[in-house]
């Protein structure tokens, strides 16, 4: 054990010595007198005085004993504090009041308008705020009436049937599914098929294998014990309380690695910046019941363990400790797919702390083996190693384990721009997975101040009095740590929260150590008490963590904007959302399918309990550009027969052709040729392509059956991801192709290959050549192979005159006037050089849908014209490509004109949202005979 341990550099108070102060006489003594001693036996009575020093004395022991527990639990105060703010939803309370301020500003602004219409703006202004805080002083209790009421209503709108706020985040409900499936039936899939657990929700209609987990299990346990104290608490209520557990718990193994190498000031400072930083504290709130809880709790504690068993000298302690790191390594590996990060550092660590050695001892290496700090090493290193292969193996795979070593290369293709399937990479769009910058990365864990900090500690760790060789083993794993995880940060954003533990420590070494060496010396030469000190060094290392010494405490810089964010957590469900998938699981048959984009999936599937295309599990598949395609293409007939596809058997027909032919992209023509043909053409295709028979029949199965009930989404958050689906929906797989096959060969074999594969004539693939090589990057390279096709803008319409309308939108940063001629429907931007058209417009009237182009000088968007029930007029901005999509003409035109969607719900909410279901007509007969009846009433 540390020998520093009993320095007085930890948090622990001299009570007596402070009680001092404040004794009339310092030089007083109570002990009896003399010859009393030698004429009573007795045991002398404690005089008051000495029964006070005495319970000082008690009262100081006590808490030297107790100073580390006590420490400890400030940090997991202020974590539970912060991350249950969203229990209650306390947004509603600021939504009511900012509404009650609008309407009663309406009021004022309309009155003093009245009464003083020539009053300056700024005067009325004012004028106006000191009337409402008059009115509100009068009416305080009714005004605080009105606002409770009103956020009781506000959060009404985001609570379930039990009264509970529903999950805030989309992937906590991947795995509550799952935990409702242990609850309901003991295992966490749908059914057993061929002895393993099945998913009939996801990848729709095949669905697959669940794979074994421990969050789901987790969460069925809390709920278990939960439900043991509140037998009316729901699995969704009990599962939001997992972050909160696990990331107090979390707190517990970094105090204590602080403590080891810095005192109790560095665990203690340790633990409360893991308590309150932000980049942890924004993926860990009430109700993100997601594996990011996980990913912490277990590194630390497999990091503590290591440590201890390091630090041990009983080999039976050591074992142990050994063995616990190395069981918590395999739980790991079953919670999460990252597991092998610490894993790795530890090794990478331990390897170069050994060069450190041979270094150092490299005038005595035929002794090196026998040195008891080397022995110590390999015996600590062997056993984690070993311990770990041992539960990875049993719990996870051994090849999971053996893996392990190389995982970190994948962060080196996670942002591929294609696969070497020639399929889309839809993880360069997923959200926590953006690039960003190095400097942007540092800002977002505390700046280049508390960084410096944290590697100071390291330093600090590595010189002075009480340095150690192993000091220089626990430096090496917090700064592969640090130095790794900022990395993979800016290769995907959410791995900001790895950052936080060992940037914490790092902070709490340089805390404790400069409390040690501040409180000695000023005790030495300045004679100033180290409580004082700790007072002082408390002050300076929790103000650049945004906690203040006087209440609030909370409300400034890190722990603020953690605090505030917790507060701001919005539920993504609402009864928007809750009302329109519960229709469907109330009006579907079991077997029925939802089609959407995959953003939304999981909720999807717990809610409305029906299978889905594709999820947040399943993005990265083939399914992101069908389903894309569906959504981009202006031909209803190709999008039916691309659902269709989907519905009878996910993906499998290109499987199967590719399968036959050995190539994604004649393999994709194959599939939307045979999409634009009957089953009868489709099986004359098949043949000529010489597929045999029992192929071509699977292949037709999966095209033409007859699909079972489909419900079909659009919502208004795929208006602001538009870019994203309609650049999948565009995938070309010829420049994909090209991307991947000719970017690092020679000009000449690159311009036999697209001569070869594409018939590309000498001068096309020459210039297809150039145009590859000037690509710097896999993003340009995303771009070149297919656009971001977007809605640009939106404003409002008037008529002009009795022939013409004008349209007023942004671009940018400038208005652009586009008139409209009611005549021929051209739409020329009036304020623009030369006058030029847009490429399209598309509009609906008595007749029913209508999209024109226009050639000649245009600008390279689209416009679609909007009505809506009051007769106000509503101007798109988009991208040419989405002007006639299906989702512009089911989000936008309610699906006028469509012959196979039928809506079957809408449901919108105060926020925003914005829900559309369509039922699917497979043969289109009721849609067309609806949509003919909707026109001719619409016309009359």
């Amino acid at each position: 054990m540390e020998k520093t341990e009993k320095n007085d550099d930890e948090l622990s108070f001299d009570i007596s010595k402070v009680t001092r102060f404040f004794k009339k006489d310092r030089k007083e003594h109570h002990h009896a007198p003399a010859h009393a001693a030698e004429t009573r036996t007795e045991a002398p009575v404690p005089t008051g005085k000495e029964r006070s020093s005495s319970r000082w004395e008690l009262a100081r022991q006590t808490a030297l004993k107790y100073s580390p527990f006590l420490l400890l639990l400030i940090p997991i105060f202020f974590s539970i504090f912060i991350r249950m703010q969203p229990v209650d939803f306390p947004l509603a309370d600021s939504w009511a009041a900012s509404t009650l301020d609008n309407a009663l500003k309406q009021q004022m602004t309309t009155q003093v308008t009245q009464q003083y219409p020539n009053l300056p703006a700024a005067n009325k202004d004012a004028l106006i705020a000191s009337q409402m805080q008059k009115f509100k002083e009068a009416n305080r209790q009714e005004y605080d009436a009105q606002k409770n009421t009103l956020a009781e209503q506000l959060r009404d709108h985001f609570r379930d049937e039990q009264g509970y706020i529903y999950m805030p985040d989309i992937d906590p409900y991947f795995y509550l599914r799952y935990a409702r499936n242990i609850v309901e039936k003991g295992t966490p899939g749908d059914i057993i098929k061929d002895g393993k657990p099945w998913d009939t929700h996801g990848l729709a209609p095949i669905g697959g294998v669940v794979t074994s987990q421990m969050p789901p299990y987790i969460l069925a346990w809390i709920y278990r014990i939960m439900h043991l104290i509140n037998p009316r608490i729901t699995l969704m209520e009990a599962a939001k309380y997992a972050p909160i557990i696990f990331i107090a718990l979390s707190i517990i193994p970094i105090f204590f690695i602080g403590r080891r190498m810095a005192g109790n000031f560095g665990g203690f400072i340790a633990g409360m910046m893991l308590a309150v930083h932000g980049a942890l504290v924004n993926r860990t709130i009430f109700g993100h019941a997601d594996n990011d809880a996980y990913n912490i709790f277990f590194s630390v504690f497999i990091f503590w363990l290591f440590i201890e068993c390091y630090e041990q000298r009983d080999w039976r302690k050591k074992l142990a400790l050994g063995v616990g790191a190395g069981i918590l390594t395999g739980l790991f590996s079953w919670a999460w797919t990252g597991w092998w990060y610490v894993f790795d550092f530890t090794l990478a660590a331990t390897g170069l702390y050994i060069a450190y050695l041979l270094i150092k001892k490299r005038k005595d290496l035929r002794q090196f083996h026998k040195d008891e700090t080397v022995r110590n090493s390999a015996m600590s290193l062997g056993i984690f190693i070993l311990s770990a292969g041992i539960f990875v193996s049993l719990i996870s795979t051994i090849g999971t384990f053996l893996r392990a070593p190389l995982q970190p290369l994948n962060f080196l293709i996670l942002k591929v721009a294609a696969k070497a399937s020639l399929w889309p990479n839809v993880y360069t769009t997923v959200a926590e997975l953006n690039e960003a910058s190095l400097q942007s990365i540092i800002g977002v864990m505390g700046g280049m101040f508390l960084l410096g900090l944290a590697v100071l500690g390291l330093i600090l760790l590595l010189i002075g009095k009480d340095k150690k060789d192993e000091n220089w083993l626990y430096a090496f794993i917090i700064a592969l740590w640090l130095g790794a995880m900022l990395y993979a940060s800016t290769k995907g954003i959410r791995f900001t929260m790895l950052v936080v533990p060992p940037l914490a420590l790092g902070f709490g070494i340089t805390a404790g150590k400069i409390y040690h060496w501040a409180s000695t010396l000023a005790a030495r030469e300045l004679h100033i008490h180290k409580a004082i000190m700790a007072v002082v060094c408390c002050i300076a290392f929790l103000l650049p963590l945004g906690i203040t010494p006087i209440p609030p405490f909370c409300s400034q810089g890190m722990c603020g904007s953690s605090l505030a964010a917790a507060k701001g957590d919005i539920p993504i469900v609402n009864d928007a959302w809750y009302n329109a998938l519960t229709k469907i699981k109330q009006d579907s048959r079991p077997d029925a399918i939802i089609n959407s984009w995959w953003d939304f999936g999981h909720h999807f599937k717990y809610i409305a309990d029906r299978a889905v295309t594709f999820d947040g599990g399943s993005q990265n598949r083939p399914q992101a550009h069908w389903i894309g395609k569906v959504l981009l293409t202006s031909d209803e007939d190709q999008a039916i027969a691309i659902l269709r596809m989907l519905d009878c058997g996910a993906n499998t027909a290109f499987d199967i052709v590719e399968n036959h032919s050995g190539d994604t992209k004649r393999g994709v023509d194959t599939i939307y040729r045979l999409l634009g043909t009957d089953a009868k053409q489709g099986r004359a295709l098949l043949k000529d392509s010489g597929m045999p028979d029992d192929k071509a029949q699977q292949v037709i199965d999966r095209v033409y059956c007859q699909p079972p009930e489909d419900y079909f989404i659009t919502s208004d958050d795929m208006v602001g991801k538009g870019s994203v689906w309609a650049h999948f929906g565009s995938w070309n797989f010829e420049r994909a192709s090209i991307w991947i096959n000719t970017r690092s060969k020679s000009q000449e074999e690159a311009i036999a290959f697209m001569k070869r594969e594409f018939g590309y004539d000498d001068e096309q693939a020459e210039r297809t050549y150039f145009e590859v090589q000037s690509l710097g990057s896999e993003g340009e390279a995303n771009s070149w192979i297919a656009p971001w096709p977007a809605f640009v803008s939106n404003g409002g319409c008037a008529s002009a005159s009795n022939s013409s309308m004008r349209c007023q939108l942004n671009l940018g940063s400038q208005r652009i006037d586009i008139d409209i001629d009611l005549r021929t429907m051209e739409p020329v931007v009036e304020n623009a050089k030369d006058k030029p058209t847009l490429t399209t417009i598309a509009y609906v009237d008595a007749k029913g849908f209508h999209q024109k182009w226009f050639n000649g000088t245009t600008l390279p968007y689209g416009l679609t014209i909007i009505r809506d029930d009051n007769g106000n007029v509503q101007a798109l901005l988009m991208s040419p490509e989405l002007t006639g999509s299906m989702f512009t003409r089911l989000y936008f035109f309610n699906g006028i004109g469509l012959k196979h969607f039928r809506l079957f719900d809408t449901e919108n909410s105060f926020v925003g949202t914005k829900v559309y279901v369509w039922k699917l007509d497979w043969e289109g007969k009721e849609g067309k005979t609806q949509q003919a009846s909707k026109t001719a009433a619409e016309g009359a």
